[in-house]
C-alpha cells in the first residue's frame, strides 16, 4: 500500500470584526483499499451532497477494478475541521494517436457512459478547493484537460 499524501491549504475567512483561520486539508490516495475505513463517511457525504450512485465508494471502487487499467488514480479527500468538504476520485490518462496526444484528468466512472453528476464539493468552499486541487494536480501531472463530464441539471 502506498502512503497517503497530505497537504494543507490555509484559508482566511473574515467573520464580522474577527479573523478566523480555517484549514482545508487534502488527503490524496492512490488506491481504494486505503480508503476502506472511510467508506461509511464517504457514502454519507455523497448522500448529503445529493450525489449520484456513480460516486459512491463501492461504485467507484468496482469501476476502477475493471476500467482502471493503464490509468493513474488519485482520490482527493478535502476536509475542513476534520469534516469532509469534498471528495474527487480522479484518474489520469493520455489519449490520442501519434503525433497528437492529450493528457486528461477525469472523474472515476464518467468516461464510458453519458452520466451526469453533481460535483461533490461544499459550495461555500468551492473556490478554495478548486484552487487547491489544481495546485496539487500540477504537482502530480503535466495535464491538458480536466474533464468533470456532464454536470447534472439539478446541481446548484
Amino acid at each position: 500500500m502506498e502512503q497517503i499524501q497530505e497537504h494543507q491549504f490555509k484559508v482566511q475567512n473574515t467573520c464580522e470584526d474577527d479573523r478566523m483561520q480555517n484549514d482545508i486539508v487534502v488527503e490524496v490516495y492512490d488506491n481504494f483499499e486505503d480508503l476502506l475505513d472511510m467508506q461509511p463517511s464517504w457514502d454519507s457525504f455523497m448522500e448529503e451532497m445529493n450525489a449520484e450512485i456513480f460516486l459512491t465508494y463501492d461504485w467507484c471502487r468496482l469501476w476502477w477494478k475493471y476500467y482502471g487499467k493503464k490509468r493513474d488514480l488519485k482520490v482527493f479527500v478535502f476536509k475542513q475541521n476534520d469534516n469532509i468538504s469534498g471528495i474527487l476520485p480522479l484518474f489520469f490518462e493520455t489519449i490520442g494517436l501519434w503525433p497528437a496526444y492529450i493528457s486528461i484528468i477525469k472523474i472515476v466512472g464518467t468516461d464510458f457512459i453519458p452520466v451526469t453528476i453533481n460535483i461533490p464539493l461544499k459550495k461555500e468552499l468551492l473556490n478554495d478547493i478548486i484552487r487547491l486541487l489544481t495546485d496539487k494536480l500540477n504537482q502530480f501531472y503535466n495535464w491538458d484537460l480536466l474533464h468533470f463530464g456532464a454536470i447534472c441539471g439539478k446541481c446548484e
